[in-house]
């Protein structure tokens, strides 16, 4: 399950998501009481202040921004960069595809 953390990531579709950048969840399990999960995420606050650049949200939708189709609901920021969840920058992804090189 370590695999997926931000120390080992290599590169990303995501033009300012390195092993440097600021985060509060880079891991699989995430933020398993709020049943987010492969979360890669930069600030908690508020459901208004949310932000971050992926997560799968579960089954306990807790703020507007995860209720975006049913669950699991593959969501993630347009445009390259980190975003504020709320603001409409959290779009539903029909699939996640995991690619490990060796």
């Amino acid at each position: 399950m370590n695999w997926f953390r931000k120390e080992n990531l290599l590169n990303s579709s995501f033009d300012d998501l390195t092993t440097s950048s600021s985060t509060n969840f880079f891991d699989i399990t995430g933020d398993w009481g709020r049943e987010r999960q492969f979360f890669i995420h930069r600030n908690y606050g508020s459901c208004a202040t949310d932000g971050g650049w992926f997560v799968v949200s579960g089954k306990r939708q807790d703020c507007a921004w995860e209720k975006k189709g049913v669950y699991p609901v593959f969501l993630y920021t347009k445009n390259g960069f980190n975003r504020n969840w709320h603001t409409g920058s959290a779009e539903p992804a029909d699939r996640m595809i995991i690619s490990v090189g060796i």
